[in-house]
């Protein structure tokens, strides 16, 4: 059973959350995040066991949340499961938590509607959602038995949600050095283009980033419409300065004084406010060039291009180069796959598909034969490090 958003009536906030462990289960531990209406309201590790007893507002209990008693299904084991996590979460911190409870025949579980101030918003379709691993639950929190190790993800208006952003990156970096962070759609894992991190602007997934001066920067990439990533946080030094685990001249080695880094192991609840960083400087987009075919020249078969070939200029290096290339003949029309190494049919008023290519400055592809007739646009641009998408070149010329 999927169970909907709850249209019980939301109650206090957490007066008591009493949980006792339940007999025949084994304490495990998650990676809990939970993301309210504007920032991060808990990230990190959280260990617990199947609970028989949860006394919760509004609707007091004792209730269980241990899998089988949530089902109603005896061969169902006594597991600890999701619900738990934020449980402990909230014990832990002193946050608060409303979670109705609501049944259905056999079946009974907990449903968020309040955590950290941050209560459901009904007439707006502001709810909250939970995931594990990133993928959508599709019965309540306490009917999925955990094994440990689990992500488990709580979510303010998560149904709105059209991407579940996760952020990768360094936690050492050195003043002035740019580094690449990840973005990704963890429902897909698929790179995330247009998302948002320390003002850099991701490209397939990847954005650069820099710091001009030394401290600890907590990191988290951010796209209208989307749910804000995990927290990365990343401790800047400058050489040998005695931060972050690098010696100053006297031997000596310390952390920046503000703020310090908690020990890996304790959760960050709630998340510090994202310092000030500054971007990458470099704004400038990269230039492309088409070289060795001529524009409006009408090539014979036997001496049709095959090797694609330009040039790329950038001051701080190229990323990737990316190659479209689209065939007209008489009233039909293709695009060339860089994947599979041919044209595949698509209709004429389209756009041929882009593919990527490993080059840097100067860049070639090799056809694996010679154009057949027909009138061809080919065009090509470039990513650099920094992020910034250059304009295209474009050549058309003609296969008799």
């Amino acid at each position: 059973m999927k169970l909907q958003p709850a249209r019980l009536l939301a109650g206090s906030l957490l007066t008591l959350a009493f949980a006792a462990p339940a007999a025949d289960a084994a304490p495990v531990t998650v990676n809990l995040r939970v993301e309210g209406a504007t920032r991060t309201l808990y990230q990190g590790p959280v260990t617990f066991d199947a609970m028989s007893a949860v006394s919760l507002p509004p609707n007091g209990g004792p209730h269980p949340c241990n899998v089988r008693d949530n089902t109603g299904n005896a061969s169902d084991p006594v597991a600890p499961a999701p619900f738990g996590a934020i449980v402990t979460a909230a014990q832990s911190t002193g946050q608060s938590l409303t979670a109705p409870w609501s049944t259905f025949g056999s079946i009974g579980d907990f449903y968020v509607s309040e955590f950290g101030g941050d209560a459901e918003n009904g007439g707006a379709g502001q709810y909250w959602g939970f995931a594990v691993n990133y993928a959508e639950a599709q019965v309540g929190p306490c009917q999925i038995p955990l094994s440990g190790g689990e992500t488990v993800l709580f979510a303010y208006d998560y149904f709105n949600q059209n991407e579940l952003l996760t952020l990768s990156g360094p936690t050492v970096m050195n003043v002035g050095e740019y580094a690449q962070f990840a973005v990704r759609n963890g429902r897909s894992n698929v790179g995330v283009t247009g998302a948002t991190v320390a003002g850099s602007t991701t490209q397939d997934g990847l954005a650069s980033v820099s710091f001009s001066g030394v401290g600890i920067y907590d990191l988290q990439a951010t796209k209208p419409g989307a749910l804000r990533s995990n927290v990365v946080r990343v401790c800047v030094h400058n050489g040998n300065d005695g931060n972050c685990g690098f010696p100053n001249d006297g031997g000596a080695t310390t952390e920046p004084a503000t703020p310090p880094a908690p020990p890996a192991d304790t959760p960050v609840a709630p998340i510090a406010p994202v310092p000030s960083v500054t971007p990458a400087s470099d704004t400038t987009p990269p230039t492309s060039e088409i070289e060795g075919i001529k524009p409006g020249k009408v090539y014979p078969r036997k001496r049709a291009p095959r090797e694609l070939s330009g040039s790329v200029s950038d001051a701080g290096g190229v990323r990737r180069v990316e190659l479209r290339l689209k065939r007209r003949h008489e009233r039909a029309c293709w695009s060339y796959d860089g994947r599979r190494e041919r044209f595949e049919q698509l209709r004429c008023r389209r756009d041929a598909e882009w593919f990527a290519i490993d080059a840097g400055a100067a860049w070639s592809y090799l056809l694996p034969e010679r154009l057949p007739a027909g009138r061809y646009v080919l065009d090509v641009r470039a990513v650099d490090t920094a992020g910034n998408a250059g304009q295209a070149d474009r050549v058309r010329f003609r296969v008799a």
